[in-house]
Protein backbone atom coordinates (compact mmCIF):
# COMPACT_ATOMS: atom_id res chain seq x y z
CA UNK A 1 0.00 0.00 0.00
CA UNK A 2 0.92 3.79 -0.14
CA UNK A 3 0.80 6.59 2.13
CA UNK A 4 2.59 10.20 2.15
CA UNK A 5 4.02 8.77 -1.24
CA UNK A 6 6.25 6.13 0.47
CA UNK A 7 5.48 2.63 -0.39
CA UNK A 8 5.33 0.29 2.27
CA UNK A 9 4.94 -3.46 2.22
CA UNK A 10 4.11 -5.44 5.69
CA UNK A 11 6.63 -8.07 6.64
CA UNK A 12 5.77 -12.06 6.03
CA UNK A 13 6.44 -12.48 9.77
CA UNK A 14 4.20 -9.82 11.03
CA UNK A 15 1.22 -10.83 8.89
CA UNK A 16 1.99 -14.25 9.78
CA UNK A 17 1.93 -13.03 13.84
CA UNK A 18 -1.59 -11.37 13.01
CA UNK A 19 -3.16 -14.55 11.43
CA UNK A 20 -2.07 -16.39 14.28
CA UNK A 21 -3.25 -14.08 16.84
CA UNK A 22 -6.89 -13.49 15.22
CA UNK A 23 -6.84 -17.59 14.61
CA UNK A 24 -6.31 -18.19 18.47
CA UNK A 25 -9.06 -15.41 19.13
CA UNK A 26 -11.34 -17.01 17.30
CA UNK A 27 -10.77 -20.25 18.57
CA UNK A 28 -11.10 -19.15 21.76
CA UNK A 29 -14.10 -16.96 21.11
CA UNK A 30 -16.11 -20.74 19.51
CA UNK A 31 -14.87 -22.79 22.15
CA UNK A 32 -16.94 -20.57 24.77
CA UNK A 33 -20.10 -20.69 22.49
CA UNK A 34 -20.08 -24.40 22.03
CA UNK A 35 -19.20 -24.76 26.03
CA UNK A 36 -22.57 -22.74 26.20
CA UNK A 37 -24.60 -25.32 24.00
CA UNK A 38 -23.36 -27.89 26.35
CA UNK A 39 -21.71 -30.24 23.68
CA UNK A 40 -20.75 -33.19 25.58
CA UNK A 41 -16.78 -33.99 24.38
CA UNK A 42 -16.73 -30.96 21.57
CA UNK A 43 -13.25 -30.62 19.22
CA UNK A 44 -12.38 -27.24 18.33
CA UNK A 45 -9.13 -27.35 16.73
CA UNK A 46 -6.56 -25.82 14.03
CA UNK A 47 -7.27 -27.74 10.81
CA UNK A 48 -4.94 -27.99 7.51
CA UNK A 49 -4.29 -24.43 6.48
CA UNK A 50 -2.77 -21.62 8.74
CA UNK A 51 -6.44 -19.96 9.27
CA UNK A 52 -8.84 -23.42 9.11
CA UNK A 53 -10.50 -24.57 12.08
CA UNK A 54 -12.01 -27.07 12.75
CA UNK A 55 -15.48 -27.76 14.78
CA UNK A 56 -17.04 -31.72 15.73
CA UNK A 57 -19.97 -31.32 17.97
CA UNK A 58 -20.96 -34.86 18.49
CA UNK A 59 -24.64 -35.09 19.24
CA UNK A 60 -25.78 -31.72 17.57
CA UNK A 61 -29.08 -32.35 15.83
CA UNK A 62 -30.26 -28.91 14.87
CA UNK A 63 -26.86 -28.20 12.90
CA UNK A 64 -28.43 -25.16 11.10
CA UNK A 65 -28.54 -23.33 14.56
CA UNK A 66 -25.20 -23.98 15.92
CA UNK A 67 -23.33 -22.67 12.84
CA UNK A 68 -25.56 -18.94 13.08
CA UNK A 69 -24.06 -19.36 17.10
CA UNK A 70 -20.43 -20.29 16.03
CA UNK A 71 -20.61 -17.34 12.96
CA UNK A 72 -23.00 -14.59 14.34
CA UNK A 73 -21.10 -11.25 15.31
CA UNK A 74 -23.73 -10.64 18.02
CA UNK A 75 -23.14 -6.81 18.07
CA UNK A 76 -24.92 -5.02 20.41
CA UNK A 77 -25.59 -1.05 20.13
CA UNK A 78 -28.01 1.05 22.07
CA UNK A 79 -28.65 4.42 19.60
CA UNK A 80 -31.44 6.92 19.72
CA UNK A 81 -34.05 6.93 17.30
CA UNK A 82 -34.64 9.70 15.05
CA UNK A 83 -37.92 8.65 13.71
CA UNK A 84 -39.88 5.62 12.79
CA UNK A 85 -40.91 2.93 12.52
CA UNK A 86 -41.67 2.99 8.89
CA UNK A 87 -43.03 0.57 6.42
CA UNK A 88 -40.13 0.97 4.24
CA UNK A 89 -36.77 2.37 2.94
CA UNK A 90 -37.89 4.97 0.89
CA UNK A 91 -41.07 6.15 3.36
CA UNK A 92 -38.19 6.66 5.83
CA UNK A 93 -36.00 8.38 3.20
CA UNK A 94 -39.04 10.63 2.19
CA UNK A 95 -39.64 11.78 5.70
CA UNK A 96 -36.52 13.33 5.35
CA UNK A 97 -37.38 14.81 1.46
CA UNK A 98 -34.56 12.24 0.42
CA UNK A 99 -32.16 14.06 2.46
CA UNK A 100 -30.84 12.21 5.66
CA UNK A 101 -28.62 13.97 8.13
CA UNK A 102 -25.35 12.79 7.59
CA UNK A 103 -25.53 11.51 11.30
CA UNK A 104 -28.28 9.11 10.64
CA UNK A 105 -29.09 5.84 9.25
CA UNK A 106 -31.82 4.01 8.31
CA UNK A 107 -31.77 0.21 9.63
CA UNK A 108 -34.46 -2.81 9.58
CA UNK A 109 -36.40 -3.82 12.26
CA UNK A 110 -36.62 -7.16 13.26
CA UNK A 111 -38.91 -9.61 11.40
CA UNK A 112 -41.36 -11.81 14.20
CA UNK A 113 -40.45 -15.31 14.44
CA UNK A 114 -37.04 -14.81 11.76
CA UNK A 115 -34.74 -15.96 14.61
CA UNK A 116 -31.45 -14.45 14.82
CA UNK A 117 -30.68 -16.07 10.99
CA UNK A 118 -33.52 -14.22 10.10
CA UNK A 119 -34.30 -11.22 7.03
CA UNK A 120 -35.42 -7.66 7.72
CA UNK A 121 -38.59 -6.85 9.35
CA UNK A 122 -41.06 -4.81 7.64
CA UNK A 123 -40.58 -2.17 9.47
CA UNK A 124 -37.34 0.39 9.13
CA UNK A 125 -36.23 3.05 11.30
CA UNK A 126 -34.12 6.01 11.26
CA UNK A 127 -31.32 6.00 14.06
CA UNK A 128 -28.41 7.91 14.93
CA UNK A 129 -25.08 6.65 13.74
CA UNK A 130 -23.41 6.77 16.74
CA UNK A 131 -24.10 4.25 19.80
CA UNK A 132 -24.47 5.35 23.57
CA UNK A 133 -23.21 1.75 24.14
CA UNK A 134 -21.72 -1.17 22.09
CA UNK A 135 -20.93 -5.17 22.76
CA UNK A 136 -17.51 -4.18 23.77
CA UNK A 137 -19.13 -2.49 26.46
CA UNK A 138 -21.13 -5.63 27.84
CA UNK A 139 -20.09 -6.86 31.56
CA UNK A 140 -22.36 -10.17 31.19
CA UNK A 141 -25.77 -11.43 29.14
CA UNK A 142 -28.34 -13.77 30.89
CA UNK A 143 -31.69 -15.39 30.54
CA UNK A 144 -34.28 -13.48 31.91
CA UNK A 145 -38.13 -12.44 31.46
CA UNK A 146 -39.74 -9.12 30.87
CA UNK A 147 -43.09 -7.79 32.60
CA UNK A 148 -45.28 -10.23 31.10
CA UNK A 149 -42.94 -13.06 31.26
CA UNK A 150 -41.94 -13.30 28.10
CA UNK A 151 -38.18 -14.84 27.15
CA UNK A 152 -35.73 -11.14 27.39
CA UNK A 153 -32.21 -11.09 27.74
CA UNK A 154 -30.48 -9.47 30.67
CA UNK A 155 -27.01 -7.30 29.99
CA UNK A 156 -25.22 -5.51 32.56
CA UNK A 157 -22.88 -2.52 31.30
CA UNK A 158 -19.38 -2.17 32.75
CA UNK A 159 -18.45 0.51 35.48
CA UNK A 160 -17.20 3.59 33.23
CA UNK A 161 -19.81 1.94 30.41
CA UNK A 162 -22.08 2.77 33.05
CA UNK A 163 -21.33 6.16 33.50
CA UNK A 164 -21.25 7.08 30.18
CA UNK A 165 -24.92 5.70 29.79
CA UNK A 166 -25.98 7.27 32.95
CA UNK A 167 -25.36 10.37 31.50
CA UNK A 168 -26.17 10.25 27.60
CA UNK A 169 -30.11 8.69 28.91
CA UNK A 170 -30.53 11.23 31.50
CA UNK A 171 -29.46 13.99 28.80
CA UNK A 172 -31.77 12.23 26.26
CA UNK A 173 -35.26 11.36 28.33
CA UNK A 174 -38.36 11.47 26.54
CA UNK A 175 -36.66 10.16 23.30
CA UNK A 176 -36.58 6.82 22.27
CA UNK A 177 -33.86 4.51 22.16
CA UNK A 178 -33.06 1.57 20.31
CA UNK A 179 -31.49 -1.86 20.54
CA UNK A 180 -29.58 -2.87 18.10
CA UNK A 181 -28.16 -6.22 17.45
CA UNK A 182 -26.33 -7.07 14.19
CA UNK A 183 -27.40 -4.13 12.20
CA UNK A 184 -30.96 -4.93 13.32
CA UNK A 185 -33.26 -3.07 15.22
CA UNK A 186 -34.60 -5.26 17.94
CA UNK A 187 -36.70 -3.25 19.89
CA UNK A 188 -37.42 0.26 20.81
CA UNK A 189 -37.85 2.29 24.17
CA UNK A 190 -38.76 5.72 25.50
CA UNK A 191 -35.80 6.51 28.41
CA UNK A 192 -37.97 7.63 30.68
CA UNK A 193 -35.06 8.13 33.45
CA UNK A 194 -31.56 7.52 34.28
CA UNK A 195 -30.37 4.72 33.11
CA UNK A 196 -26.85 2.95 34.08
CA UNK A 197 -25.52 -0.27 34.47
CA UNK A 198 -28.35 -2.83 32.80
CA UNK A 199 -31.37 -2.91 30.47
CA UNK A 200 -33.46 -5.90 28.70
CA UNK A 201 -33.34 -7.06 24.66
CA UNK A 202 -37.35 -8.39 24.94
CA UNK A 203 -39.71 -9.20 21.98
CA UNK A 204 -37.59 -12.44 21.16
CA UNK A 205 -38.50 -15.90 21.02
CA UNK A 206 -36.99 -18.90 23.73
CA UNK A 207 -34.83 -19.50 21.31
CA UNK A 208 -33.89 -16.51 20.29
CA UNK A 209 -32.70 -15.78 23.64
CA UNK A 210 -30.90 -18.79 24.20
CA UNK A 211 -28.66 -17.77 20.89
CA UNK A 212 -28.20 -13.88 22.03
CA UNK A 213 -27.10 -14.94 25.73
CA UNK A 214 -24.43 -17.44 23.86
CA UNK A 215 -23.27 -15.06 21.67
CA UNK A 216 -23.49 -11.66 23.92
CA UNK A 217 -21.55 -13.41 27.17
CA UNK A 218 -18.65 -15.49 24.60
CA UNK A 219 -18.13 -11.77 22.34
CA UNK A 220 -17.59 -10.66 19.05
Amino acid sequence: SEAGGYSYRMKPNVANQLRDETVTQALETIERRVNELGVAEPIVARYGARDHILVQLPGVSDVRRAKEIIRSTARLELRLVDQGPFPTREAALQAFNNNLPPDDEVLPGKSEGSGTGGTAGSAVYVVKKVSAVAGNDLRNAQQSLDQFNRPAVHFTLKQDAAMRFGTFTEANIGRPMAIILDGRVMSVATIHGRITDSGQITGITREEMLDQVITLKSGA
